[in-house]
């Protein structure tokens, strides 16, 4: 992908975090949902939830418990739609409540896809369902976008369970694109 394009997808992202500062609110109850299987239902445990709120635009970290559901304190005077979340589970497709991720393009280096589409409605639903990854997903594009939200403001310190969750993930990735590469190493140069 060129750096025209990785701008332009990076400015799409973090630009989908500085959205929306709405007029405060007066109570300061908790962003709450649980988290599920999208085909299934089942209740998914151990996502790792962030949520930055526009107020403080500090980030924030939550994991589902064994019923899917989570729980990240609100700050005083932050407005309730006022949040950015995004939930990401190994085996899952990322999910955030701005934008609407796609990654059932073909599997190839440098593959080429559309942007993130912008959600009409960014409140925080009461089930999120989370998609498992497509059997022909792009990996490459999923762990580029993993290691956006993990890396790309220079502050992953600030979110260390999506860190440590992304690793694994990260890692196949770049296994299976040197695995590509070796097979095909016209379409990698």
């Amino acid at each position: 992908m060129d750096n025209f394009r990785i701008l332009i997808l990076r400015g799409l992202i973090f630009a989908s975090l500085e959205m929306g500062l709405a007029a405060p609110a007066a109570s300061a109850e908790p962003a709450e949902s649980q988290v599920v299987d999208s085909t299934t239902g089942t209740p998914i445990a151990g996502a790792i939830v962030l949520a930055r709120y526009g107020a403080d635009g500090q980030w924030h970290e939550a994991e589902t418990d064994g019923a899917g559901a989570f729980m990240v304190d609100r700050p005083a005077g932050v407005a309730a739609d006022d949040v950015f979340v995004a939930v990401y589970k190994y085996g899952y497709t990322l999910w955030n409540n701005q934008s609407v991720l796609r990654f059932d393009v073909p599997i190839r280096p440098g593959v080429i896809f559309s942007p993130p589409a912008e959600r009409q409605d960014k409140s925080l639903p009461a089930r999120i369902r989370l998609e498992p990854f497509p059997a022909n997903g792009n990996w490459g594009v999923h762990a580029w976008f993993l290691k956006l939200f993990a890396e790309g403001d220079g502050k992953p310190h600030l979110r260390p369970k999506f860190a440590r969750a992304i690793e694994r993930e990260i890692g196949e990735a770049e296994r299976k694109r040197d695995a590509y590469c070796r097979r095909t190493p016209s379409e990698c140069q």
